[in-house]
């Protein structure tokens, strides 16, 4: 169901189209990315925000959710960017390349881009759009494209700042994890506008990490990551997301698989007081092999919602989807997964799973999975539950003398690990078990 042309406007409508009228009038009014900025905008004026009568956006009211227009964010001061890199990320120690973009900008000083091997070339996108280049700038724009109905893409067209533009030659094998590192500072609320592109190579192999961290000030991150995964090339890419929990988040990640490349994503919602990630993987090459997986926490009042979508455009392609939810409090988590078969995508292989554990009677689990077929000879499934612990599991560990809260970590962490064991990159994989154990002893401390 398309959303209806608003007759009257909320005030974040209102101050976030005011506000455009001022981010626009600093820009370059020839621009190359000018016209994709003044379409976008011009469409999210017809459409304003979602609310729950939009099909896409049936469990996430962002017309409430976003009750006003915050300001864009200021350029954090060195220091406080510096303390806050130093702090780390959900990554720990683990070594990698570090990509770091601070309030939305990239910090070249903070940033070890010396660091990537040869075949690996980066560039800030803000660079890329004050140089005019129209290839960069046409590259940038495209990355939206066909997602023009979506509120949160509207908007993150019409104010992107910066990102990063992630280039991996074909055969380049990068050895060492990519991070690209969000972090918000400051005490003032700010709204963080990113576009990250990521082009792999045929026959290039790469683990990339986004992820993204934040204080405690109610800011807003309204995110895009694009990645195009050449012929034979494999991308391992994993999105955590631990923002600050008074932040409203929108990530939306885009991927284009061709002939035999593969993608192999894990989702990580454990942030925000606020969140949506929604996923949109294009199988278009044959041999094409897409692994998508995540992991929700949610507590206190969160909301997290996931909505994915999973277009199979050729024959012979996999895909497999299987995500877990952990709920606790009056949390709420959202699932909404789609798989379409185009009519001439023959011998598709495509599973959807999803999975939800509630540890409070007043936590909540919606769940919308969908197939959408036009071919005939294929295989295609999807599947849902919800529940509390296994009552009789717990009972038997605490016959062994361990504590229940104890009891109950083993089983929520057992219950998330064929999540987590999609992630590629064996190391990133123990940095994620890492911080939801570390979530769920935060969970116990507070019980």
């Amino acid at each position: 169901m398309s959303q209806a042309r608003n007759t009257i406007r909320t005030d974040a409508e209102t101050g976030l189209l005011s506000a455009f009228s001022a981010f626009a009038g600093e820009l370059p009014a020839e621009s190359p990315f000018a016209d994709a900025r003044r379409a976008a905008i011009a469409r999210f004026a017809e459409t304003g925000l979602p609310t729950r009568r939009v099909e896409s956006w049936k469990y996430t009211d962002l017309k409430r959710l976003m009750d006003e227009a915050v300001p864009v964010a200021e350029p954090a001061p060195t220091e406080a960017a510096r303390a806050a890199v130093l702090a780390g990320t959900a990554l720990g120690a683990l070594e990698r390349c570090r990509l770091v973009l601070v309030n939305g900008r990239f910090a070249a000083e903070l940033s070890d881009a010396e660091r990537l091997p040869d075949g690996v070339t980066i560039v800030a996108v803000s660079d890329a759009l004050a140089s005019g280049e129209p290839e960069w700038c046409r590259a940038i724009a495209a990355a939206g494209e066909g997602l023009d109905k979506d509120a949160a893409v509207q908007l993150n067209t019409a104010f992107l700042a910066d990102g990063v533009l992630i280039d991996i030659a074909d055969g380049a094998t990068v050895d060492q994890p990519i991070e690209i590192e969000h972090h918000f500072v400051g005490d003032s609320r700010g709204a963080v506008t990113l576009r990250n592109l990521v082009t792999v190579g045929a026959r290039a192999s790469v683990d990339l990490v986004e992820s993204y961290n934040g204080n405690a000030a109610a800011y807003q991150t309204n995110a895009l990551t694009f990645i195009d995964v050449g012929a034979g090339g494999r991308c391992g890419y994993s999105r955590l997301q631990t923002e600050g929990h008074a932040a409203l988040h929108l990530g939306t990640v885009r991927a284009r698989l061709h002939a035999d490349a593969k993608l192999q994503a894990f989702t990580l919602m454990a942030g925000a007081d606020a969140a949506r990630a929604q996923i949109f993987v294009d199988c278009l090459g044959e041999g094409a092999d897409a692994d998508i997986r995540g992991a929700t926490l949610g507590q206190r009042r969160q909301h997290a919602d996931t909505t994915l979508s999973v277009d199979h455009a050729v024959p012979n392609c996999d895909s497999r989807e299987i995500f877990k939810s952990v709920v606790d409090d009056e949390a709420r988590a959202v699932f909404q997964g789609r798989i379409v078969v185009r009519p001439h995508a023959q011998h598709t292989d495509a599973r959807m799973m999803t999975k939800a554990l509630l540890l409070s009677e007043r936590a909540e689990f919606d769940t919308k999975p969908e197939l959408e077929i036009f071919a005939d000879d294929v295989q295609c499934a999807h599947g849902a539950t919800s529940g509390a612990l296994d009552e009789d599991m717990l009972f038997y560990l605490m016959t062994r003398g361990i504590p229940r809260a104890d009891a109950e970590v083993l089983l929520v962490a057992a219950f998330l690990g064929e999540a987590i064991d999609g992630i590629a990159h064996n190391d990133i994989a123990d940095t994620v078990r890492a911080r939801i154990e570390h979530w769920l002893i935060g969970r116990r401390a507070q019980s």
